[in-house]
């Protein structure tokens, strides 16, 4: 080796391979973050899905952050909730919905069905009965979507007490969120339980064919409930 030829340093020798997805790495974290904040307080400002059936009577909505539920309740002084399910029930999130509902003085129901607005139709029974009942109002209706129940149950609501044909009701529908292509069973429902959707609330009885429910009871917050939101 001749003295003008460079040594390499021990340094430059023992230097580590670059590592090109470190940043990429870095910057998907760091959006992740941006996008669960933005859309948490996108929910907190904007309620979900949150429409207006009947002004100052009935509204609609998606599960609620609980300061969406807080501004929605005091702006229009809900007083009633249905709750087709938006949380599994005894749930810590479903749980946390009761004991709001119970902080800002309003009654809550639980009627449960599936995401896909299947199953028992004495639910929608049930829920449009304390819809049209007015010592409920203002009531608010809600899912976890906002989409397939709670469209569900505003076609229904909208035909049997405003005349609006089942296929205009589910144009509405459509345009709040439901995807006849995401979940074809809203228009299976509709049209197999309408007809004896509207009998059973015309005369005060069941769906024939129908496992009858009992009366919808409000839901009250447990010990359990109340002792772990800290009420």
């Amino acid at each position: 080796m001749t003295t003008n030829e460079a040594v390499p340093s021990r340094k430059t020798r023992e230097k580590k391979p670059a590592r090109p997805w470190i940043p990429a790495l870095w910057a998907v974290a760091v959006a992740c973050a941006v996008w669960f904040y933005v859309e948490q307080v996108h929910e907190d400002i904007f309620p979900k899905r949150f429409h207006t059936v009947v002004e100052g009577e009935i509204y609609r909505s998606g599960k609620l952050t609980s300061a969406a539920m807080t501004k929605v309740v005091r702006k229009h002084d809900i007083k009633t909730i249905v709750d087709f399910g938006a949380y599994k029930i005894d749930s810590k999130e479903d749980a946390l919905q009761q004991a709001m509902a119970d902080s800002l003085g309003t009654t809550r129901y639980r009627l449960d069905l599936h995401g896909d607005a299947t199953g028992n139709p004495n639910a929608y029974v049930q829920a449009l009965r304390l819809m049209t009942d007015p010592a409920n109002h203002p009531i608010l209706v809600h899912c976890g979507a906002g989409t397939e129940r709670t469209g569900c149950v505003v076609v229904l609501y909208r035909h049997l007490l405003e005349g609006v044909p089942v296929a205009e009701g589910y144009k509405e529908a459509s345009s709040k969120g439901h995807s006849g292509r995401r979940n074809p069973h809203l228009m299976d429902v509709l049209n197999t339980w309408t007809d004896p959707i509207t009998e059973a609330w015309e005369t005060g009885g069941d769906v024939p064919g129908a496992e009858p429910l009992p009366e919808p009871e409000p839901v009250r917050a447990s010990t359990s409930v109340v002792s772990s939101t800290g009420r």
